[in-house]
């Protein structure tokens, strides 16, 4: 999938599934994407770009090729977000509150780790940084008052000791 400079367009900005979700195969296509223009236009930004997409395309090469980039990157929110979630699915809580602590303290308005965080955070049993967690996440603005008030309407009408099963997040 080589292409020259001048036939190359950026990729699109790749995000969140809780904002854009796409296929394996889209995100596989995705990544190719990232990676040529990264060959072509070496950056932060792409390289990150490519590891998003490479993670969520399950690239099997996703672990070694982001440590590669952490280290070329080492200051790179993106990129420590993603080897915090990394950590953090190998059971690796203590390195990935560090590294995800890291990642968030560089760019304050980066939100995702702060929802990787709550989740550290209730692994360790630590309340007070659970709620400064999602105290983060909303006063970012990353849930829609339409959200909030449903989860507001929904949960003021219950008896007191009512139990409500959700779906999902």
């Amino acid at each position: 999938c080589q292409s020259s400079k001048k036939d190359l367009e950026r990729p699109e900005h790749i995000v969140s599934l809780r904002q854009v979700m796409y296929d394996s195969a889209t995100y596989a296509k995705l990544a190719q994407l990232w990676k040529d223009y990264y060959d072509a236009y070496p950056s932060e930004e792409a390289y990150g770009n490519w590891m998003y997409a490479a993670h969520y395309a399950q690239d099997p090469e996703y672990g070694s090729l982001l440590e590669k980039g952490v280290d070329k990157f080492p200051s790179s929110p993106v990129l420590l977000y993603l080897l915090g979630n990394e950590k953090q699915t190998h059971g690796e809580y203590l390195e990935a509150m560090q590294v995800l602590e890291k990642a968030a303290a560089l760019d304050p308005g980066y939100l995702e780790p702060w929802f990787s965080l709550v989740v550290v955070y209730m692994s360790r049993d630590d309340q007070e940084k659970v709620d400064v967690a999602l105290r983060r996440i909303l006063d970012g603005g990353a849930v829609q008052d339409e959200v909030m008030d449903f989860n507001y309407n929904m949960i003021a009408g219950l008896d007191a000791n009512a139990i409500l099963i959700t779906n999902g997040d």
